[in-house]
C-alpha cells in the first residue's frame, strides 16, 4: 500500500508543477493569440481535473495505511488539496485576464471614424458585439469545463470502487489459499494415521491366523 500511495503522491507533485508552469506561461506570454490561450486554458483545466482524480485515489489509499504511515501521508494530502485549490483559483484569474485582454485588444483594433454620431455609434456596436462574442466563448468553455469535472469525478468514484473491490477479492483469495493449505495438512495427517492403522491391523490378522493354525495343529495332533 505504501508503494501505491507514494506513486500517487509523486504524480500529484508532477501534475501541480506542470499546471503551475502552464499558468505562469499563460500570464507571462503576451504574444499568444486568443485561440492559443483558449486551447491552453482548456488543456490546463483537463490537467487540474486529472489532479483532482488522482487526489481522490490518494484519499482512498489513506484508509489502507497503518497508523505510523497515516500521519505522514495525511499531511501530504492536505498540502495537495491546498495546491489544487490554489491552482484552480489562479487558472480562473488567468482566464478572466485573458478575456479582458481580448476585449481590450478588440476595442483598440477599431479604426477611428469620423466625428459624426453614426461613426461613433458603429464603433460602440462593434465593441459590444465583440464583448458578446467573448462572453459566449467563455460560457461555452465553462460548460465544457463543468462536463470535464463531472466526468473526472465519475471516473474517480468508479476507480475507487473498483480498487476497493479488487482489494477485497485479493483478501478472499488469500484466505482461500490458507484454507486449502490447512486442509492439505489435515489430509496428510489423516493419511499417515490411516497407514499406521492398516499396518497394525495386518499384524493383528497375521497373529490370529497363526493362532488358528496352531489350534488346528494341536487338534490334529
Amino acid at each position: 500500500m505504501t508503494e501505491e500511495i507514494q506513486y500517487l503522491d509523486d504524480e500529484l507533485n508532477e501534475l501541480c508543477q506542470e499546471i503551475r508552469g502552464g499558468i505562469e506561461d499563460l500570464n507571462g506570454n503576451k504574444r499568444q493569440t486568443a485561440d492559443k490561450k483558449s486551447e491552453r486554458i482548456i488543456h490546463l483545466t483537463e490537467r487540474i481535473n486529472r489532479a483532482k482524480q488522482v487526489y481522490h485515489s490518494f484519499k482512498v489509499e489513506l484508509r489502507e495505511l497503518s497508523r505510523d504511515e497515516l500521519k505522514e501521508y495525511e499531511q501530504k494530502g492536505k498540502e495537495h488539496n491546498n495546491n489544487i485549490t490554489k491552482l484552480v483559483n489562479d487558472l480562473n484569474w488567468a482566464k478572466q485576464n485573458s478575456e479582458k485582454s481580448e476585449l481590450m485588444d478588440g476595442a483598440s483594433k477599431k479604426k477611428p471614424g469620423d466625428d459624426d454620431f453614426d461613426g461613433e455609434n458603429s464603433d460602440v456596436k462593434e465593441i459590444l458585439a465583440e464583448g458578446a462574442r467573448i462572453q459566449d466563448q467563455s460560457s461555452a468553455s465553462l460548460q465544457r469545463s463543468k462536463k470535464l469535472v463531472a466526468s473526472a469525478e465519475q471516473i474517480g468514484t468508479e476507480t475507487a470502487v473498483q480498487l476497493k473491490s479488487q482489494t477485497e477479492q485479493l483478501k478472499n483469495i488469500y484466505a482461500n489459499v490458507e484454507g486449502i493449505e490447512s486442509n492439505l495438512k489435515r489430509a496428510d495427517i489423516i493419511m499417515k494415521q490411516f497407514v499406521k492403522r492398516m499396518a497394525t491391523d495386518k499384524l493383528f490378522m497375521c497373529f490370529i491366523l497363526l493362532l488358528v493354525i496352531a489350534i488346528i495343529f494341536i487338534i490334529g495332533w
